[in-house]
């Protein structure tokens, strides 16, 4: 972790726990990465934040809460970095299944 942040050792644990590694810098990227990436975000403002900057100005957070993976005691949010990017890259290819403002939940058909 960045040396200006607080240290939090839940969100240590957690990530060595899962073998997870922590990817600093929260830029999306089109390509492929690799699974256990993480974003370590340091509130809910600032994970739905991340999807504002990169192309989904509608999303809400009810929506963003199925690609948490998981909330820490301390208020961060840990994501896949892979998910997060997924999550961009489809709306940005005009996927229709991805909400607009008016959704509550989203609805993502898995197949």
């Amino acid at each position: 972790m960045k040396c200006q942040e607080k240290f939090d050792l839940e969100v240590f644990l957690f990530i060595e726990s899962l073998k997870l590694k922590l990817e600093e810098d929260k830029v999306y990227s089109s390509s492929d990465v690799p699974l256990n990436l993480v974003y370590v975000f340091q509130n809910e403002e600032e994970f739905m934040n991340y999807f504002i900057e990169n192309g989904l100005p509608n999303i809400n957070l009810v929506s963003l809460n199925r690609y948490k993976l998981k909330m820490m005691s301390s208020g961060k949010v840990l994501a896949l970095k892979k998910l997060c990017d997924s999550l961009i890259k489809r709306k940005l290819e005009g996927d229709k299944n991805i909400p607009s403002r008016d959704c509550k939940v989203l609805a993502l058909t898995r197949k």
